[in-house]
């Protein structure tokens, strides 16, 4: 899965699952897999299947919340078929790295650099496939390791690792409420409504303010 901090999301998988607006309105991607082929990597940068997909989304659209970006995503494409949006919930956020960590090798087995062609397929998800010359043979390296009755018996089991919405800061949360006025009445509502650090304390503050004025006018 990856994320991006603030806006969309930058990579988004050739089988293509895009993105979610979740916690606190970033978007996220989830990546669903079933075969995945890189090839002719370049130093410092390399063009995948995903950063084609992302090719297709206009990120200079007008869009001003996550629900825009969900329906600009939906219609960039049409052939093969449009993007699968999914709106994902804080719960279905889960500790996904923490679980798959004791089943693969912390490092990559293989030396990256001279890889002219690699390989991930769910046929065989314990190893890839790779060769270092344009037409020579398919090499294949183990990236999972060896888990024994003992390490089986101590994994975790996969947990939500959000019930909520994510605060953002305080600060960030009262800038918004002043650029907001640039937007449509519907963006102004999200950006009312998101959750930012120390909201009960302020929501306390404003109840006991308005129980005080009561009181004075009585």
């Amino acid at each position: 899965m990856s994320k991006g901090p603030k806006g969309i999301i930058r990579d988004v998988s050739p089988n293509a699952i895009v993105i979610s607006p979740a916690a606190n309105g970033k978007l996220f991607a989830q990546i669903h897999v079933t075969h995945n082929k890189q090839r002719k990597w370049r130093m410092g940068h390399s063009f995948m299947e995903c950063d084609r997909d992302m090719c297709l989304v206009n990120q200079k659209a007008n869009v001003e919340t996550p629900a825009d970006w969900m329906e600009e995503f939906r219609r960039s494409r049409q052939k093969p078929s449009p993007f699968n949006i999914v709106a994902m919930e804080p719960h279905m956020f889960q500790n996904v790295t923490d679980y798959v960590k004791p089943f693969y090798r912390a490092s990559c087995p293989i030396a990256t650099r001279p890889l002219r062609e690699i390989v991930f397929s769910q046929d065989k998800p314990q190893l890839f496939r790779y060769r270092i010359s344009w037409n020579g043979p398919m090499d294949t390296a183990v990236v999972t390791k060896p888990v024994g009755k003992k390490t089986a018996a101590t994994l975790q089991p996969l947990r939500s690792l959000y019930q909520q919405r994510l605060p953002i800061k305080a600060a960030k949360y009262k800038d918004l409420q002043v650029l907001k006025q640039f937007c449509s009445t519907e963006a102004q509502h999200f950006f009312e409504s998101l959750p930012y650090d120390g909201m009960e304390d302020t929501r306390e503050e404003n109840s006991d303010s308005e129980i005080s004025e009561v009181s004075d006018t009585e």
